[in-house]
């Protein structure tokens, strides 16, 4: 038979177990304050909890959603509550889980909280394990959509900026510790390489060595927040050696959390060059209007004179603060009022219809100078398309009184011309006439010493006359042909065989006389004429030709 406890060791027993009880209430109570906890932290959990088995039903969830409870959800596939499209994809993460028993995740897009918009979700599921097997998973779902949206705006900004920047006309360009780490497509072409080329590459092998100690300084102070140019135009070194001339505004901007430079560049070279051949062509022209033979002058639109050339103030004495403008040199060089309005008519002509600008038709005007001497002045008057005149002034006042002199002396020497003319159409008359009485008065001796003379000669030789007498007659005859061999040698051979009264005949005939009125004169009949007539022109060897008898003896002369 067992022995009995004594009170002593039951009053021990009861102790152990008075603070056995203690111990297991305590814990007990320390159970139920970490299940209070835990069901706390669980239902007010931001995302959901979901305990799912190997099918992926629902063991346990932290609380419902719009239109089912968490009890109601208990027993429910969790892929239900995924779009279709993403399915496969939880699917496989939670077979995953059970297989390797490692713990994953995955990004779905399923119901919203509100049970009607569509959310996006990331879910972390780890494995539950018991006696080292996983017998179920458990889901902590966290709402994404906010994030997502962020990334989705992140995404099509970064899309856009991508856009703008590679579809910009301007150079882009971020360089952070002096290297390039951004460029775009058009800041690449600029220096004439690829973009990746350039990536890396310290910012200033792209400036010109000229240009290097100034952009490195202005980069400093703009990095060091001191006052530095925005906007300012650089020579750039291309990857073929060449320069470029780039305007450039930069800014400071913070580049994936460090400070960096952001810049647009575009290409002025062809501005540069332009401002070059202007700047050579200002040159050109102020040096040639310096040097200019005559007075220029330009005005601008508003009628205000630009510039007046050295010629222009030595012709008329006027400076820029005597015509300021248009109106006061109309006044000043047009005294007169009357001769003012003319000059001011004829220039307003030129634009009284839509003028586009041109050469305008030259002008002669008389300009009072500053000392009061009148000057006749040439002008040549050209409008730019800006509406600039550009005015010319030639001093023609020695060359128009020159014109003025030759002209009154050609005047002169015109009345003289008229009156030598007349006088040599009257002196050419006489000379005509005189030539005339000499043919006459030559042929008049011829005849009359063939009629008068050469007979009676002939008659005498046919007489007695002793040698001494013949000889004398011989002289005589030799002397009268002596004296009319001259007028001889002026006649046709075939006129002077003809007898002297076929001559005399001839002679009437030129004179326009008819065979009636020569008849008359020599006291022979018509009939008798005509036997001249005849013969003459049988001796002239023409009596086959019907030409007119007066104008052959005529060609004669």
């Amino acid at each position: 038979m067992a022995r009995k406890p004594t009170y002593e060791e039951l009053e021990k027993r009861v102790k152990e177990l008075e603070k056995e009880t203690v111990k297991r209430n305590r814990a007990k109570e320390a159970l139920r304050v970490s299940e209070e906890k835990w069901r706390s932290l669980v239902e007010n959990a931001p995302g959901f909890i979901i305990n799912v088995n190997r099918n992926g039903k629902i063991q346990f969830i932290n609380r419902g959603v719009p239109g089912i409870s968490a009890k109601e959800a208990i027993g429910q596939s969790v892929y239900k509550y995924i779009e279709p499209e993403y399915q496969n994809t939880a699917r496989e993460t939670i077979k995953g889980v059970f297989k390797t028993g490692e713990p994953s995740s995955y990004v779905v897009r399923g119901i919203g909280p509100d049970g009607y918009h569509i959310a996006w979700y990331e879910t972390q599921v780890g494995p539950i394990r018991h006696s080292g097997r996983v017998v179920a998973a458990t889901l902590i779902t966290t709402d994404i959509s906010d994030h997502k949206q962020a990334e989705e705006a992140l995404r099509e900004s970064e899309e856009k900026y991508k856009t703008l920047t590679e579809s910009s006309l301007t150079g882009i360009y971020i360089h952070q510790d002096g290297k390039c780490v951004f460029v775009n497509d058009r800041f690449a072409q600029i220096h004439g390489y690829k973009p990746d080329e350039l990536l890396g590459e310290h910012y200033l092998t792209l400036i010109h060595p000229d240009e290097r100690t100034r952009v490195k300084q202005i980069g400093s102070k703009r990095l060091n927040g001191e006052p530095a140019p925005q906007r300012y135009e650089v020579k750039r070194l291309r990857k073929d050696g060449e320069a470029v001339w780039c305007a450039t505004i930069a800014v400071r901007i913070e580049y994936r959390g460090k400070p960096a430079i952001m810049g647009n560049i575009v290409d002025i070279n062809e501005h540069k060059r332009a401002e070059e051949s202007l700047r050579v062509s200002e040159e050109r022209f102020r040096t040639f209007a310096e040097a200019a033979p005559y007075g220029l002058s330009i005005m601008r639109p508003d009628k205000t004179f630009e510039y007046l050339n050295p010629r222009f103030i030595e012709i008329f004495d006027y400076t820029s603060e005597d015509i300021p403008d248009k109106y006061i040199w109309f006044e000043k060089a047009y005294p007169d009022k009357e001769y003012r309005d003319m000059v001011i008519s004829v220039w307003n002509q030129y634009f009284a219809e839509d003028f586009d600008g041109g050469q305008i038709e030259p002008n002669i005007f008389k300009v009072r100078c500053k000392d009061g001497q009148d000057k006749i002045i040439h002008f040549r008057n050209v409008i730019s398309s800006d509406g600039r005149h550009f005015l010319t002034y030639q001093d023609i006042t020695a060359q128009a009184k020159a014109e003025q002199a030759l002209r009154e002396r050609e005047t002169e020497l015109e009345i003289k011309t008229n009156s030598l003319e007349e006088m040599n159409t009257a002196l050419r008359v006489l000379l005509e006439r005189r030539d005339a009485d000499k043919t006459e008065l030559e042929e008049k001796v011829l005849v009359n010493v063939k009629e008068l003379v050469v007979p009676f000669l002939e008659k005498v030789k046919k007489t007695p006359l002793d040698p001494k007498q013949l000889s004398y007659i011989h002289i005589l005859e030799s002397n009268v042909n002596d004296i009319i061999s001259p007028f001889m040698r002026n006649l046709s051979t075939k006129y002077i065989n003809l007898t002297p009264t076929e001559i005399r005949v001839a002679h009437l005939i030129k004179e326009a006389k008819t065979t009636k009125e020569i008849g008359e004169v020599m006291g022979l009949s018509p009939r008798t004429i005509e036997t001249h007539r005849k013969n003459m022109r049988k001796k002239l060897g023409i009596e086959k030709n019907k030409g007119n008898l007066r104008s052959y003896l005529l060609s004669l002369q």
